[in-house]
């Protein structure tokens, strides 16, 4: 892998490494594959990249924010990012943070 991506240069010198490899397409079911990748990253916990995992799918579907947006906030708790749980909390309707399962 650190021969095939430039960003992979620490493989080499790594004990152990995990790439997560989903297919590219546009159908739901790539949509669910992204928000699983987002879930993986989190418990490995690359919560940065699952924030931007979760942040993108909601741009890409907004009927996904209802999905996203609970671990969204868990990971900016967790992340000390405050200030993005904020914004994240103002941006959602009067009602939206009552249905979060």
């Amino acid at each position: 892998m650190s021969q095939v991506w430039q960003g992979a240069g620490w493989v080499v010198g790594s004990a152990a490494t995990i790439a997560l490899v989903i297919p590219k397409s546009d159908g739901d079911e790539s949509l669910i594959d992204r928000f699983d990748l987002g879930q993986a990253l989190y418990k490995l916990g690359r919560t940065d990249t699952a924030t931007v995992v979760w942040r993108d799918l909601m741009d890409a579907r907004p009927d996904f924010r209802s999905i996203c947006i609970a671990p969204l906030l868990d990971a900016y708790i967790i992340a000390g990012e405050t200030g993005k749980a904020h914004q994240l909390i103002a941006q959602e309707p009067e009602d939206g943070l009552r249905s979060v399962p």
